[in-house]
């Protein structure tokens, strides 16, 4: 890179990040770079001939007008570049640098495409945000500064999840769809695509910081799995599959995990013996259930925090052969990640019905509870002015009597 390169690209990137960038008039300070600052480390005047070269390359460019000069010590040593104001959009001819601009009205054009293209109301909202910031702000979005270089190929994914009509497919076979590559959505967009979709997509949007979901877990909601998909059970049931029956009363105390490909052979589940179906949260509270206090007429299901649409099918299919006595119980942390849970189960079964998540819970383990901040507990609050959540009010007021929360594995000393 030529010092005239390196000069006009440092003064291009301060212009980009102050306000005059943003239009005329915004700021009066200058866009200026300081030599006893270091804000230009190539300048090396102890190096005669480096600072003759460098010299002289601002000379040119001061001649051209795009830049001004101040000098320590005439022609010889100089003290301060800055950029002629007046003359941006030369600066950005001069080294065949993309301007701000252009950029916008570049990405305009392409989120305007996506826009046209899309029937997802999720994608279709993310690319009428991006462009009316980028309209009413003359700039670009912080979406678009941070994933620049990787703009066409966050596009070129969505476009591809659009074409998918809501239907599962595997990270390498999607990135293949997308890329001709197994590997480069992964490794290249994938952190993009994620960020995008936890503010716009409904279901992962619903997710907060209350429920720690892995980027994989953030993509299996989408439809997009890493690698199939395990749903931990256990239960005195057989399964009726196209290729024959499974027995799995055998299995007690173990479980067994069915892959996800497994779903669309189900033809059936017999469930006489089941009277009730517990969904648990925790995997350690799930295994311990499994060897001291499960029940002859229980189906045990590892419920894993968070529900995807392959997850859902399955569930859906146990509360549909499931008999009208059978009684479908959550077991989660008292707390809100536990309570949201809940809910969203709730919406597959609505007569689910909450499992060692009620205040006198609160009271018998509130000395082994964990402390909250205030502000947690105002977020705790905010949940009763919501009547999907009233199962769990007077659980609120207790743990907010006690300013605790209750994780599942201090109640693993009895089940009562």
């Amino acid at each position: 890179m030529s010092y005239c390169e390196i000069v006009i690209n440092k003064l291009l990137d301060k212009y980009e990040k102050s306000l005059h960038a943003q239009g005329q008039g915004l700021s009066k300070r200058r866009v200026l770079l300081k030599i006893d600052r270091g804000d230009i480390s190539e300048y090396d005047y102890h190096n005669v001939d480096i600072r003759d070269d460098f010299n002289e390359s601002v000379r040119t460019l001061e001649v051209a007008g795009i830049v001004s000069t101040t000098w320590a010590r005439k022609g010889i040593l100089l003290s301060e570049v800055w950029l002629n104001l007046d003359n941006v959009e030369q600066a950005y001819k001069n080294i065949d640098r993309e301007s701000q601009k252009q950029k916008c009205e570049r990405f305009i054009r392409m989120f305007d495409e996506l826009k046209s293209m899309c029937t997802t109301d999720w994608i279709k909202e993310f690319a009428n945000d991006q462009i009316s910031k980028m309209q009413s702000m003359r700039r670009l979005t912080s979406l678009c500064k941070r994933w620049n270089a990787e703009i066409d190929d966050i596009i070129t994914a969505l476009r591809t999840f659009e074409m998918l009509h809501g239907k599962s497919i595997s990270m390498r076979a999607f990135s293949i769809k997308c890329f001709r590559n197994s590997k480069y959505f992964e490794q290249k967009v994938k952190d993009a695509f994620i960020s995008i979709a936890e503010v716009y997509e409904p279901t992962l949007a619903s997710y907060d910081d209350d429920i720690e979901l892995g980027w994989r877990e953030k993509l299996i909601l989408l439809g997009i799995y890493a690698r199939p998909e395990l749903y931990e059970l256990s239960g005195n049931i057989i399964i009726d599959l196209k290729s024959g029956c499974s027995d799995l009363s055998a299995f007690g105390a173990f479980g067994v995990a069915l892959p996800d490909t497994v779903l669309d052979e189900i033809i059936d589940i017999q469930m006489e013996e089941i009277r009730k179906v517990i969904f648990i949260e925790n995997k350690t509270c799930y295994d311990e259930y499994l060897m001291k206090f499960k029940e002859p007429d229980d189906l045990v299901f590892y419920h894993g925090g968070f529900i995807s649409k392959k997850k859902a099918k399955l569930v859906e299919i146990i509360n549909k052969c499931a008999n009208e006595k059978t009684k479908f119980l959550f077991w989660g942390d008292i707390d809100i990640g536990g309570f949201r849970m809940f809910c969203r189960l709730a919406e597959i079964i609505p007569s689910l019905l909450p499992l060692k998540m009620g205040e006198k819970n609160v009271k018998e383990y509130h000395k082994t509870g964990l402390d909250r901040a205030d502000d947690y507990f105002a977020k705790m609050n905010d949940l009763k002015s919501d009547s999907n959540f009233s199962l769990f009010f007077a659980t609120i007021d207790e743990c907010m009597s006690y300013s605790v929360t209750i994780e599942q594995e201090s109640m693993l000393d009895s089940f009562t």
